[in-house]
């Protein structure tokens, strides 16, 4: 789910793996334990393609020249698992989109284009054929 979410929202800026030089797991994130099941909880969006701040830009080592270009970021899992979360994703469709409706404060015009971002995400959800071997070749 989280592979679909950061991707939903063109998140290149996050990690599962702990990196050298940190005791912690995970980049932009955290794990929760809750009694016993464990969740990766993420955060700092900043640099996602939705939010499209006029600061971001993607990390250089990635092949992507603005933030607003998706690039899965996932690490190879199975089929099955991406395709239950992308339908898990797919079917929450009106809420996920009624979330920037919510925002207060947020100008109409940002609204509009996380709309609109959010819906170029949906339309190749729609090839969902496409869209898992697209995640298939890009997996970490």
């Amino acid at each position: 789910m989280v592979y679909i979410f950061q991707y939903l929202i063109g998140n290149t800026d996050w990690s599962l793996a702990k990196s050298d030089d940190d005791d912690v797991c995970c980049h932009n994130g955290g794990i929760l334990d809750i009694e016993s099941m464990r969740f990766y909880v993420p955060c700092d969006f900043d640099l996602a393609g939705l939010v499209n701040g006029k600061y971001a830009y993607p990390n250089p080592a990635l092949p992507i020249r603005k933030v607003t270009q998706r690039m899965y970021r996932g690490f190879c899992t199975s089929r099955a698992t991406l395709q239950s979360a992308l339908g898990i994703v797919k079917a929450r469709r009106a809420d996920i989109l009624g979330v920037l409706s919510a925002i207060p404060g947020l100008p109409e015009d940002d609204r509009a284009k996380g709309v609109n971002y959010l819906n170029q995400f949906f339309m190749r959800a729609d090839d969902e054929e496409k869209l898992l071997q697209s995640f298939e070749r890009r997996c970490r």
